[in-house]
């Protein structure tokens, strides 16, 4: 079974999603059709990690 991040360290922002895998490094995805990939990636074999604290915001049809 593939380990993903947990639900509290994502964002999805319309069809991106954001991982936050650690306070240095972010795992960005874009789905056309909204369903992510949830196997493995070369770079992030193991996103089961502890919580990661972070903020986020939205300005001027950005997120932050």
């Amino acid at each position: 079974m593939a380990k993903v991040a947990l639900a509290g360290n994502s964002v999805v922002a319309g069809r991106a999603r954001f991982q936050i895998l650690s306070p240095h490094l972010v795992r960005m995805e874009y789905a056309a059709d909204g369903r992510f990939e949830d196997r493995p990636a070369l770079l992030a074999l193991d996103r089961e990690r502890p919580p990661v604290p972070f903020r986020t915001a939205a300005r001027r049809g950005a997120i932050e």
